[in-house]
């Protein structure tokens, strides 16, 4: 499997803690370097069971990057 289809899925919950049998056959990524790229909903409410083995990434997220720009119709001048 390619690197870059390794780093598109979340990583193996099993495969972090050791215990992942599925091996090439797991729908999950068994990259431990890679960055996640979903924030784990558990450790924003500050209830994250799984830690440092949590595949989702642990990051807060700042008021700026929950904001929804307001939508706005655009004009152009002909």
């Amino acid at each position: 499997m390619s690197a870059n289809a390794q780093q598109q899925r979340p990583l193996c919950r099993y495969f972090a803690s050791n215990i992942c049998f599925k091996g090439d056959n797991c729908e999950f990524s068994h990259d431990r370097n890679a960055k996640p790229d979903l924030v784990c909903r558990y450790y924003l409410q500050g209830a994250c069971a799984y830690g440092s083995r949590c595949r989702f990434d642990h990051v807060r997220v700042t008021a700026a990057q929950k904001a929804v720009p307001s939508a706005q119709t655009c004009s152009l001048e002909k």
